[in-house]
């Protein structure tokens, strides 16, 4: 028997050009013939690798979808907080304006009975001016309960600060008016 068998006859085998010395030939994996086992683990660990890609494409489609869906829900959210808004808006803006129109005919009544006072009845008086106190009652009231129920409204804000205004304002001329009599009964009397 002959030990240097060589499968491989002598016209496949290639040569070195430069020395002449034979090569040993590339294996073409292609043409590679394994035992049936050794077939039956790669196609194993083939279809594993297929199953792991497969199942990492559904992970990635499930991330996809649950940030769609987020990105929906966080749409959904603003939409709604965004018609709450507009209809506490319109809430606050009614109840702003009842504020002011009952500080308005408060304040215009009080000025119209002052010019009328001397030609009605006392019971003409008392009614009127009991509507006009609770006019004024009612504003001051509806304006506390829109900044309560409705913190940030810019309107509701500027309705409070036009009655703090109208406070200072009645301060201011209450002081004046008392430091003005008391100067007169000074003047007239000669102080206390």
């Amino acid at each position: 028997m002959d030990t240097n068998f060589n499968p491989v006859p002598d016209s496949m085998i290639l040569h070195d050009p430069i020395t002449g010395e034979p090569m040993q030939q590339q294996c073409n994996i292609n043409h590679i013939v394994l035992d049936p086992m050794t077939e039956q683990q790669l196609a194993n660990q083939e279809h594993m690798q297929q199953m792991q890609q497969m199942q990492q494409m559904q992970n990635a489609q499930q991330m996809q979808q649950m940030n769609d869906w987020q990105r929906y829900n966080q749409q959904q959210y603003y939409n709604m907080q965004q018609e709450q808004t507009r209809r506490t808006d319109s809430k606050c803006t009614i109840m702003c304006t009842l504020s002011l129109l009952g500080f308005a005919i408060a304040r215009a009544g009080n000025m119209m009975f002052f010019g009328m006072s001397s030609s009605t009845e006392i019971f003409d008086m008392l009614r009127i001016s009991s509507f006009l106190w609770m006019c004024g009652v009612a504003g001051f009231i509806t304006m506390i309960v829109a900044r309560v129920k409705y913190p940030r409204s810019v309107y509701a804000k500027v309705v409070m600060w036009i009655y703090i205004a109208s406070i200072i304002i009645k301060v201011i001329v209450f002081i004046a008016g008392f430091a003005m009599v008391m100067y007169f009964i000074k003047e007239i009397f000669g102080g206390f």
